[in-house]
């Protein structure tokens, strides 16, 4: 690839307040991938369930407390939950399945049957309830459908409602009650005219009667306009974007993970604890629903397998399971599934961060190479035709990697989470030039890691897997501030300008990292999800020479290392492959001043429509958040551009996406 020229001509004393662009769309690069601008995703926290996945109800499967992981963790949360929900004696119905609560005349058992976990009630005289928190997004979708797994000792019938704190029913329904084990599913239809706010929290309440016994075993709460299951809005937001590649299930999640736990009916697949994360695992979204989410958005599916506590002949079953035909016998049972055409998935990712001892069977560099050496073979015999990504480290581990398996590697992948270690207390601004002199000099670092596969020879070739701003603190710039957007902007542009990177996944799609929020129900914005949108929702993809004459700063370099001369101006400039677009992405790093730029773009006739959009904030740590989930989102604006070229003013710590329309 043609390296883009960055000439910055203005003293770094000089005041920032002026620039020069050139653009010449007359001198290209080669075309990039357009899964630069991916997301990764993985079972942790809310990102999953209570997430993406669009089912409500906190414990669907009736989970005893051990299925949750650390105990201490765990009474932390249910108590945390009860208060929320202003639950009825929280703490004196230890029987209770976490996150459900019994009131009046019932007795509650945690009982089991065909090895699952399940709820035995006995009802009094008097009568009772049954309760769990949701929150339906009633403000988007008025019907919710509920599925409910049961017996009882005799056939009947309870009433299950949705109902506000206070008692008012917002919506109810009669469920039957079958003496066998059986699903039965009822609509509940809140009024047209209910004016409640989003994130209003409810109580799901099943009204028992009197002198029943029954057991639950499964609780699916889901609004009705949901898409084969996801979150309406998630899907959406993909689909805008134009998503071009979701990383999935993990992370390090993966590394205890057994994919085949997550297909088929969900009576056959285990509740577990989480391998990696505090929390249950209910296996309800496994390969099936994940790479149809990839189906339903467009994004190229990338899976990371198990070569943590996995086996290859787990890996190569999976990918028969996702490629093989329904003549083979794992594309059999695919097909068995619901399934019959193969998934065809082409990406396939050896093991998540094996380096580290936070990791289900990490190991030294020797160790993950001859692990690395074992799959791949068993892999590619499954489909010869797939892309492997090797786990990678540092060039010490990368080089150990590539002396073992030589041109087996085809692509390492690189992870990038600075900044832990930046003290709570440090000053936000400091901070925030830290990562923007980061991404200035991210492309060397780049190469540095590459360097074991030029060195033997090979085709150097990255893959960037998770990234994103990883202070963890909410004093500092953090992953849900526009220091992550304006960053991630600047790595993508470092990684075009190496000219060796062949994906980026950023970290992450919802509710962990940057990207969506899902919060009480309401699906927002991080300031990074904008970043994905602006780079992705365009055609651009081959890199055009670009210059800039700006002023330059150097960062403290206490964290993450010192940069000289870094420019305020990120550049890059991108045409699609057929020319009836171009857009110049630029980053203004000035923490506070704006830069008036002249801007000239060759090879643009003049009267071409200019579309502008502009990602900023009162400060680098300015983010969304319930009280504002619109704080920080891009502004629109429209010109033409004139035979002198184009006035811009880049505000301060903004990304700007000039879109030039033939």
């Amino acid at each position: 690839m043609m390296p883009l020229t960055v000439a910055c001509l203005l003293a770094a004393s000089a005041a920032p307040n002026t620039a020069r662009i050139a653009v010449d769309a007359s001198v290209r690069g080669e075309p990039v991938s357009r899964s630069l601008f991916g997301k990764f995703t993985e079972h942790l926290g809310r990102n999953v369930y209570q997430g993406m996945w669009a089912q409500i109800v906190q414990n669907p499967e009736f989970a005893r407390p051990d299925r949750f992981g650390d105990a201490e963790q765990t009474a932390r949360l249910r108590e945390r939950v009860a208060t929320e929900f202003s639950a009825p004696e929280p703490e004196t119905r230890g029987a209770n399945a976490p996150f459900w609560w019994a009131d009046g005349d019932v007795g509650v058992d945690a009982t089991s049957h065909a090895g699952r976990d399940t709820q035995t009630l006995t009802v009094g005289a008097g009568g009772g309830t049954l309760s769990t928190g949701v929150y339906p997004p009633l403000h988007r979708c008025r019907t919710l459908q509920l599925t409910l797994r049961s017996r009882a000792a005799a056939p009947g019938t309870a009433r299950v409602a949705v109902a506000s704190l206070e008692g008012h029913v917002v919506c109810d329904a009669e469920i039957a009650l079958p003496v066998e084990w059986d699903d039965t599913t009822v609509e509940l239809a809140a009024p047209d005219a209910l004016a409640d706010e989003p994130g209003t929290p409810y109580l799901l309440t099943f009204d028992l009667p009197a002198g029943a016994r029954l057991e639950f075993a499964r609780a699916l709460l889901f609004p009705s306009d949901n898409m084969d299951g996801w979150e309406p809005e998630v899907v959406e937001y993909m689909r805008d974007a134009r998503l071009p590649m979701l990383r999935f299930p993990g992370g390090n999640f993966v590394s205890g993970y057994h994919w085949e736990d997550g297909v088929g009916p969900l009576d056959s697949r285990p509740v577990l604890p989480n391998p990696a994360w505090h929390g249950a695992e209910w296996n309800h979204v496994g390969t099936d629903e994940w790479l149809r989410l990839c189906e339903l958005t467009g994004a190229v599916p990338l899976i990371c397998n198990n070569a943590g506590d996995g086996t290859p002949d787990e890996a190569r079953r999976w990918i028969e399971y996702c490629n093989g035909g329904a003549d083979t016998p794992m594309g059999r049972e695919r097909a068995e599934n619901g399934r019959a055409e193969p998934w065809n998935v082409r990406y396939w990712e050896v093991g998540n961060e094996i380096y580290g001892g936070w990791q289900i069977g990490h190991t030294d560099a020797d160790g993950y190479a001859e692990r690395y050496a074992e799959f791949i073979p068993v892999m590619l015999d499954a489909d010869p035709d797939i892309e492997l990504i090797a786990n990678g480290d540092n060039a010490e581990w990368n080089h150990a990697l590539v002396e073992r398996n030589g041109d087996s590697v085809r692509s390492i992948s690189v992870h990038s989470l600075p900044g832990s270690q930046i003290p709570a207390d440090s000053d936000p601004e400091a901070v925030y030039l830290e990562f923007m002199a980061h991404a200035a000099g991210y492309d060397d670092h780049l190469r540095a890691l590459a360097a074991p596969m030029v060195d033997a020879g090979l085709t150097p070739n990255l893959a960037v897997t998770e990234l994103q701003v990883f202070t963890n603190k909410p004093t500092l710039p953090n992953n849900a501030s526009l220091t992550d957007a304006l960053w991630t902007a600047g790595i993508i542009h470092a990684c075009i300008r190496s000219g060796i990177v062949e994906m980026i996944t950023h970290s992450a799609m919802l509710n962990h990292g940057g990207g969506l929020r899902k919060e009480r129900g309401v699906v927002y914005t991080n300031p990074v999800w904008w970043t994905t949108h602006l780079y992705g929702a365009q055609d651009g993809v081959v890199p055009l020479h670009a210059g800039v004459e700006c002023a330059t700063f150097t960062n403290d370099g206490s964290w993450l290392g010192k940069r000289q001369g870094a420019p305020y101006l990120d550049v890059m400039a991108l045409a699609a492959e057929d020319d009836a677009e171009l857009s110049l992405f630029v980053v203004n790093r000035h923490p506070r001043a704006g830069i008036e730029t002249s801007i000239t773009v060759r090879g643009v006739d003049p009267g071409a429509r200019v579309e502008t959009d502009v990602l900023t904030g009162d400060n680098p740590m300015a983010h969304n958040h319930m009280g504002d989930r619109e704080a920080v989102i891009p502004a629109h604006s429209t010109a033409s551009l004139s035979a002198d070229g184009l006035m811009h003013t880049f505000p301060a710590r903004s990304l700007t996406r000039v879109r030039f329309v033939r």
